[in-house]
């Protein structure tokens, strides 16, 4: 009869436990963050379910970039375009964005102060 509180070992199919660090179970995802889904020495299956769901309703909890902003499309010359490209590379996703609305922030309050 299998045990009921299975330990993570079981998840790592074909490799040893020693492979892993034990209780851990890690995730690479295309910009190669490490999400640590559980801690401790003897987390059972129970406890990585429960947190995957944990980290699931986090996310889902998590206010939409479309619940305070709206897209708006509009030409920018290719000299500025390239400056925006060079001056993001590095950076992490949104900065354009943030880089922009504050930008336009800027000038639309000196515009409106000269009024």
């Amino acid at each position: 009869m299998a045990r009921e509180d299975n330990n993570l070992g079981a998840l790592f199919k074909g490799k040893k436990d020693s492979e892993h660090k034990e209780g851990t179970l890690n995730s690479n995802t295309d910009n190669e963050k490490k999400y640590e889904l559980v801690k401790g020495e003897n987390a059972t299956i129970h406890d990585v379910r429960e947190s995957i769901m944990n980290r699931y309703q986090e996310r889902v909890n998590k206010p939409k970039i479309s619940d305070s902003h709206e897209r708006y499309t509009f030409l920018l010359s290719n000299s500025n375009r390239d400056r925006l490209e060079m001056l993001s590379k590095g950076k992490k996703r949104g900065f354009k964005t943030h880089f922009i609305n504050d930008a336009i922030s800027a000038m639309l309050d000196a515009f409106e102060q000269n009024k």
